[in-house]
């Protein structure tokens, strides 16, 4: 199990993203993401992957050989498990933890309307 006080700064930089209005549509939103991925790789001395945001990605996944990161959608805790996988590697149930902790700390209302079904967290309903 991770320790949560391990990970307050990525928390604490969830929070400040979350903030921004990641999810509104606008001329800034892939600034908004890529900036969060740079503070991230920064934080844990990392490289800053590549982020690819489309429909036409069957699932989230990590490319560890190209250091690139592809969503199908913008979506907080799928970053943040993708992510995890630049800190973990294949550890897919640390990179699972990682990215719960982080996300459902720093905005835990999302509580409320998530769930989870299979590797991806749905918004209940839709």
């Amino acid at each position: 199990m991770i320790k949560m006080t391990k990970y307050q700064k990525d928390i604490e930089l969830c929070k400040e993203f979350i903030h921004t209005k990641v999810w509104r549509k606008d001329e800034n939103q892939e600034k908004k993401w890529n900036n969060f991925l740079s503070k991230l790789s920064e934080l844990h001395n990392v490289e800053f992957p590549t982020l690819f945001v489309g429909e036409e990605f069957i699932i989230p996944c990590y490319d560890r050989y190209a250091n690139r990161i592809f969503l199908t959608k913008y979506s907080v805790i799928s970053l943040l498990h993708e992510f995890g996988h630049i800190i973990f590697g294949n550890n897919e149930q640390k990179c699972v933890e990682y990215s719960e902790i982080i996300f459902l700390t720093a905005y835990p209302k999302a509580k409320r309307y998530l769930k989870r079904d299979n590797r991806e967290y749905l918004v209940k309903g839709g």
